[in-house]
């Protein structure tokens, strides 16, 4: 069993993780604004070609938003690594004591949690569409994200408890597991599932919180939580995408 000492210093990696993956999710909202602008800017240069003193400014705060860009960019590749490494030092912290001993599962459990991933997706996608479906829709896609991970990182040799007692609703911490794991999502569906972290883990899906905040549209994420329910489900099955209810 764990020591006190080892579950405080668990609370205390997961505190710091979630810091974190907020501030990889800020840079995310910042990178998203400097390309708007340099959209805009980039249009304005194609409408003045004339006007030298306006080109040469344009150019300049150009040269400038890209060099932002990559400062952004930076920040988040180096947050990442610093998950990543946090996510390890969890592991060893779990694997410490025999209550968290790895087991590997039945493969039942992970065809469970796939089958419930499927059940959560149609429900979401046959929801009628109107404002007060919001949440619900909200609570049915990002439960069926975490399912889907559970389900392969059951299938990898994670043990329930700890997918249940230390993963909890931690869509980061799970979609970087499971990419160190060779799920092979690409950098485009892994950036976008990670930007569903906060909603979910703070259960906004279920109980909804009402602050001046950007909150995604939910059905932006459709396309990305298809690909890693399509993803998991190759990986569990051999290549099918089918899966027998």
């Amino acid at each position: 069993m764990m020591t006190r000492e080892e579950f405080e210093h668990l609370d205390k990696l997961r505190k710091e993780r979630r810091q974190v993956l907020a501030m990889v999710s800020d840079s995310r909202r910042e990178w998203a604004a400097i390309e708007i602008r340099l959209r805009e800017l980039k249009a304005e240069k194609k409408q003045c070609p004339a006007d030298k003193a306006r080109l040469a400014a344009i150019q300049a705060e150009i040269k400038k938003l890209q060099t932002d860009l990559k400062r952004e960019e930076d920040i988040r590749d180096q947050a990442m690594d610093t998950v990543r490494n946090i996510n390890a030092e969890c592991l060893v912290v779990r694997n410490s004591g025999a209550s968290v001993q790895a087991v590997v599962p039945s493969s039942m459990m992970s065809d469970d949690r796939l089958r419930m991933a499927d059940a959560f997706f149609d429900a979401f996608k046959t929801m009628e569409k109107h404002p007060m479906s919001w949440w619900p829709s909200h609570f049915l896609l990002t439960h069926m994200i975490e399912l889907a991970l559970k389900a392969f990182l059951g299938a990898r040799g994670i043990d329930d408890k700890v997918l249940t007692k230390c993963f909890g609703h931690d869509l980061g911490a799970l979609l970087d597991e499971a990419q160190d794991r060779k799920l092979g999502l690409d950098s485009a569906v892994l950036a976008d599932l990670q930007e569903l972290h906060e909603t979910h883990y703070r259960l906004w899906g279920r109980y909804p919180y009402y602050e001046d905040r950007v909150v995604y549209v939910i059905d932006h994420f459709e396309k990305s939580a298809g690909t890693l329910l399509t993803t998991v489900r190759r990986a569990l099955r051999g290549g099918y995408d089918s899966v027998c209810l």
